[in-house]
């Protein structure tokens, strides 16, 4: 069976999981089944960044903003820890708490910041390679909504 996706978007899976692999080294179980993923890939991701070079320094961006994006997960799931939502809300919304508040707001808005980045380097790919798919945004860039 073959799943149809644009090369960018195989290309940014693979990017997630070398991040998750190197984030995982310490888990075993997480690890090995990131590493079934990977073998499935086999040297297709090699393969097509072989045929078009101008990929690599994409690759290197995609895989960049992917550790940026998990340290930020780790940072925003750190500060929502134990907290259903409306204890999240009143804890930020304390009056003593707005720095805790502009952290969160500004880790909240940077994921939507290097996502945009993400797309665009990910369009970049898929014209680069003449890939018939591709991602398709509606909504503004944070840019565009400030």
């Amino acid at each position: 069976m073959q799943i149809p996706v644009s090369i960018a978007t195989a290309i940014d899976t693979f990017s997630i999981l070398e991040v998750k692999k190197e984030k995982f080294a310490q888990h075993p179980e997480k690890l090995n089944m990131v590493m079934i993923e990977i073998d499935a890939y086999g040297s297709m991701i090699d393969d097509v960044i072989a045929k078009y070079p101008a990929l690599v320094e994409l690759v290197h961006r995609l895989r960049d903003l992917h550790l940026l994006l998990w340290d930020i997960e780790d940072k925003k799931r750190a500060i929502e820890s134990g907290d259903n939502v409306d204890a999240l809300i009143d804890r930020l919304c304390n009056v003593g708490n707005r720095e805790l508040l502009e952290e969160y707001i500004a880790l909240s808005r940077n994921v939507s910041k290097y996502n945009d980045e993400r797309a665009s380097i990910k369009n970049a790919m898929n014209r680069i390679a003449g890939s018939v798919l591709h991602e398709v945004k509606s909504h503004k860039t944070v840019t565009e909504s400030l």
